[in-house]
Parts: C-alpha cells; structure tokens; sequence
C-alpha cells in the first residue's frame, strides 16, 4: 500500500501519564514545541491521512518510528481567567483553530495544521488588552505578582478541544478488585478498605486512608477503549515472590522498580514506571479476555508507596490531570472532602523518581531483561 511522510513543526506534546487527551488543558502543563516526521498509509490516494477510515501511521521525534494512535481531529479554543481582590474576569477567545491530536509511546501531542499554539494565545492576549483598560490591567497583573501578561497567559491559559472522535478517557492509577493491600491487620481485598484503615507505607510506617474509589467498566466500556484493559503482572514476573500472586492494575499504575540499572539510568536507585511499560517483560500483559473490571484508587495524605500482592506499587497520584481523570461523582467527593488538592497551586511530590519519557521507560526494562536482572532487587 502506497505511504507518504510528512514533516510537521510546532507540535505540542503532554508527556503526563495519559491515556488520551483530555477535554481542557492547561498551557503550563504543555511540552515545549517539537518536530518530527508522520508517516502514514494513503490508501486512498488523496495525499491526507484518513484516521476514521482505518489507515495507520507512525510519528517519529527522536529517531525512532513509534505507532501513532489517533485520539480526534477538531478545533481548540483558549481562554483565561483573571482572580484577584475578589475580581473575577474570565476571557474567552471568540475564534478556534484546528488542531489533531495522537498518542505516540506514551505521550499526547497536538497539532495545528493552520497555525502553531503561539497564534492562539497571541490572539488571546490581544483580546485580553482589548477587553481590559490598561489601569485596571495594570492592577491586576502587579496582584498576581507578574510583569507580563503573554507571560501569564502561556503559564495559565486553558484549552479547550472539540475533537470529532470524541476523547479517549484518562484513568487514574487503580488496582482491580481481589488485590490484596497489606494493612496492620494483614493482607486485606482492596473493595473491603473503608476511609481510616491503616495501610503499610514503605516510607511512613502504617498510614490511614483517607479517601477510597472505584469504578466499573462494563465490557463494551473495555471494547470502546481497549487501552484501558488491565495488565495482569503475574507471580515472580518483577523478580522472586514478586508479586507473591498475580497482581492485576490499571495500565497506568506504576509499579516500583528498584536497581542498579536503574541508579545508573537516572542516578536513582528507585523509580517509578507504569505497568504498561512492562508488557515486554515475560509474564506481564494486558487482560484481553476480561468481561468487566472493578478498579479502587486509594488516597492519602500523600503519594504513598504501599504493597499490593506483596509488591511495592503507587496509591493515587494527585496532580491535576489524575483528579481531572477521576469520574465527575469522584471528583466532587474529593474536592469536598479535600479542597486543598483541587487548588490550583497544589504541586504534589511524587513518593518516587517518575520518569517523564517512555521510550527512557522502554530502555531500563529492555536492559533488565538483557542482563537477566529482577526489576525489584
């Protein structure tokens, strides 16, 4: 079948744990532009790439080809809201432009085939000194404590997608029920925690749980989004007794992994990976046959490391985009229950190193299994 390449420049990328895009975005959580080379099958001929009508194509950045997987094609606004003294201001830019987005190992990246994002927030930015006198902009900017407003707007603007294919659904870390959490009473099924029990940290001893959620997804919910099919890792697959029984997670749940390869790929002993990046490994893989599955994400004071089947993995991760995942019921219980965490300015610290680049991801597991060595040693 006939292929075509086509060199893009001014792509956007997220390199968060997502598993698709989500409706917005904010602009500071956004990578710095990058290029790279799509290639796609053209099986009609027309010189464009028909997603919708099953023609594939890889994306390539950083010298290796990887599969794009299609999120939608559609348009994106900006907009930005001004909160100071009480004042609450919010500017909508009136135009959109379009914009395709794709997923490519892991990361989500955005791009504007009329336009790169700067148009965009430029425009915003005009709007913006269109809209508001220039006193009173000037009094809002020194509130916020910024000397600039293009500044403000790239650290603060909000995107928002309309994309024809509709959005694929993040998932926050979770494990599947029948996983056994160790807690002062022993190793208990996680759909029988309950707010308050004490669970073994490896860093802070026995911990209450504060908040504990779940969710089901139906068969057709799984055959609509096949990435969010569990990973089974199945006994003794990270290294001996590890898991001490198959341990099924969420794709993004990210395991403890705990080397010297690891302290020589990042000068840090410990590190954490999500469990899709493991399905090289043998004995870990995606559960293709599963009717439905029940996933419990666990919440803490803080990012926590606790142990699962006997192996060290992650709770509930609370930056934005995680709470932004969690269902619309979830996260109006969170944020009732803990207003702090749905703050703006919450920055979380991770219990662990998270490497942000998959294919980095790839490299450590593709030389523990090269030199035989255990994940967790």
């Amino acid at each position: 079948m006939p292929t075509r390449t086509r060199d893009l420049t001014n792509m956007q990328t997220y390199e968060g744990s997502l598993l698709g895009l989500s409706d917005t975005l904010v602009v500071s959580n956004l990578q710095d532009s990058s290029d790279g080379t799509l290639t796609f099958d053209d099986n009609d001929g027309d010189g464009n790439i028909d997603w919708d009508a099953g023609e594939s194509a890889t994306w390539d950045d950083d010298g290796t080809a990887d599969e794009a997987t299609y999120i939608g094609s559609g348009t994106v606004t900006s907009a930005v809201s001004l909160n100071v003294l009480g004042l609450s201001l919010d500017i909508e830019l009136g135009s959109s432009v379009n914009v395709t987005a794709w997923e490519a190992d892991g990361n989500t990246y955005l791009y504007y085939p009329d336009g790169d994002q700067a148009e965009l927030l430029d425009g915003l930015v005009t709007q913006l000194t269109d809209a508001i006198s220039p006193t009173l902009l000037t009094t809002v900017l020194n509130a916020l404590g910024v000397s600039s407003l293009l500044e403000y707007v790239e650290q603060n603007a909000v995107l928002t997608f309309d994309l024809s294919a509709g959005t694929s659904i993040q998932f926050p870390v979770c494990f599947a029920a029948g996983t056994q959490i160790e807690t002062e009473d022993g190793p208990v099924d996680v759909e029988t925690l309950t707010p308050g029990c004490r669970i073994r940290t490896m860093d802070h001893g026995y911990q209450p749980l504060k908040w504990i959620g779940t969710r089901h997804l139906s068969r057709r919910s799984l055959e609509r989004n096949p990435k969010l099919r569990p990973i089974r890792i199945e006994k003794n697959a990270l290294g001996r007794g590890l898991p001490e029984q198959d341990l099924v997670v969420s794709p993004q749940h990210r395991i403890l992994v705990r080397s010297k390869i690891s302290q020589r790929m990042f000068g840090q002993l410990e590190v954490l990976v999500p469990a899709n990046k493991l399905t090289s490994l043998e004995g870990v893989s995606p559960l293709e046959d599963v009717e439905s599955v029940d996933y419990y994400h666990l919440l803490f004071d803080q990012h926590e490391i606790v142990f699962s089947n006997g192996a060290a993995s992650e709770s509930l991760y609370t930056g934005p985009q995680a709470l932004k995942s969690l269902s619309p019921e979830a996260f109006e219980e969170v944020q009732t229950l803990f207003p702090e965490l749905c703050a703006e300015d919450h920055r979380p610290i991770p219990a662990r190193f998270l490497p942000e680049k998959g294919k980095v991801v790839k490299k450590l597991v593709a030389r523990h299994q090269s030199n035989h060595k255990p994940l967790y040693a």
